[in-house]
């Protein structure tokens, strides 16, 4: 009993030291709570100045299967109605001012200047394929400017539900008309096709000049200029074509013949008869009675061929060259003489046909217009016989091959 107040000072001493750890210890969970709350309107506030594009933000694929296309779509109406109201320029300035110049309100601003992205592939979709959209945003720029965070991940979609496009042929009827002469033949693109889009159709050739059999001439069909252009065919004939190109091979042009061993043998003869009758005929109108052609021989001929293939000129030209023996005999002069001489004959443009035939205008055979002289005493000045040839096939090759080797290559197939 007797350290009975002992105890009870020491209790009552122990009893009111704890006093003040239960208010210290409530003291710091007051602290604690309002630590905690702080940190919760902190983060409701930044919560309330962050924007989740994803919540307004989807991919919309329309179109055809193979052919379809991916678009991002964005709920403005929604935008405008949780922050249009909301959102503000943070500073007026000379940037600011601009931009309001072309956007209505500062959440069209941010949304138009500051938010973008794209698609990982946005075209020729199928079903099966998975499409993403990636944001691309000026983060930075949204907090300087308008005080607010966004919050973004990429959007993900696996595409189904894309119905069968239907497919055309659009060659059905279509064939090449050539025209001219190889190598420069001309094509043109002729639709005989019936189906009720072939009028819509136009095509495109790679080369339509400058042909011969056997190039190749690419077919395109004209997609509008389109930058898609399967969505192009879709808009305007409901269905796509099976096939955007064909390639036509070059046939039935006539050729020009570069060489004499081409052009067959009843072709050369005609050749040969017209020009026989070109010189009689010549002979006939103008050498006088004292002269007379006592023989024509064939000989062989020259061939030319133009160096330049796209030549606006004579693509080629055959030389048919005679030998003639001519007589002089006057006796009034006292003149009696024999010699040969030498003519040609020239035609142009001999055109090999894919029958095999050869075609040429005996028409345009021309016979050479060079004149030489033969002089015979007599009388006070003597006598002059002018002759329309050449005095030797030297003077002959000279004047109408060797001055034109500069525009043409040739062949000699004179047999003497």
């Amino acid at each position: 009993m007797g350290d009975t107040n002992e105890q009870k000072q020491n209790g009552t001493a122990n009893a009111k030291s704890k006093l003040p750890i239960i208010l210290a210890g409530a003291g710091a969970a007051v602290v604690a709570l309002l630590l905690l709350v702080i940190v919760l309107v902190v983060v409701m506030v930044n919560a309330g100045k962050t924007i989740n594009l994803n919540k307004y933000a989807s991919i919309n694929v329309t179109g055809y299967n193979t052919v379809g296309t991916a678009q991002i779509d964005f709920d403005y109406e929604q935008f405008k109605e949780d922050y249009g109201n909301k959102i503000k320029f943070k500073s007026k300035d000379e940037n600011t001012s601009f931009m309001s110049m072309f956007y209505s309100s500062p959440a069209d601003c941010l949304i138009g200047e500051y938010v973008d992205g794209s698609f990982d592939k946005n075209s020729q979709i199928s079903n099966g394929d998975e499409i993403v959209y990636k944001w691309d945003c000026d983060d930075e720029e949204i907090k300087k400017l308008f005080g607010y965070k966004v919050k973004y991940k990429d959007l993900k979609l696996t595409v189904k539900g894309l119905e069968e496009v239907a497919t055309f042929d659009p060659f059905e009827g279509v064939e090449l008309i050539y025209t001219g002469i190889a190598p420069n033949g001309s094509a043109e693109v002729k639709n005989n096709s019936t189906a009720p889009y072939a009028s819509r159709l136009s095509f495109q050739m790679d080369v339509r000049d400058g042909l011969s059999n056997g190039d190749v001439v690419t077919v395109t069909v004209y997609d509008g200029g389109s930058q898609n252009p399967m969505q192009y065919f879709i808009n305007a004939f409901d269905a796509i074509p099976s096939t955007t190109e064909k390639q036509f091979t070059v046939d039935g042009l006539g050729s020009y013949a570069d060489s004499a061993a081409q052009i067959p043998a009843d072709t050369l003869e005609k050749m040969k008869s017209q020009a026989n009758d070109l010189i009689n005929a010549y002979v006939a109108n103008n050498w006088n009675s004292g002269s007379r052609m006592d023989s024509c021989n064939y000989i062989g001929n020259y061939f030319l061929t133009a160096k330049n293939a796209q030549s606006y000129g004579d693509y080629s030209n055959i030389i048919l060259v005679y030998e003639i023996q001519i007589t002089i005999d006057n006796q009034d002069r006292n003149i009696l003489d024999s010699f040969t001489f030498y003519t040609a004959v020239t035609y142009t443009d001999p055109i090999l046909l894919p029958d095999g035939t050869c075609s040429i205008d005996l028409s345009r055979g021309s016979l050479a217009s060079n004149t030489f002289s033969k002089q015979y005493p007599g009388g006070w000045f003597g006598y002059t016989y002018t002759i329309k040839g050449y005095e030797d096939l030297d003077t002959l090759q000279n004047k109408l091959v060797t001055t034109q080797i500069d525009r043409y290559s040739y062949e000699n197939n004179i047999s003497q």
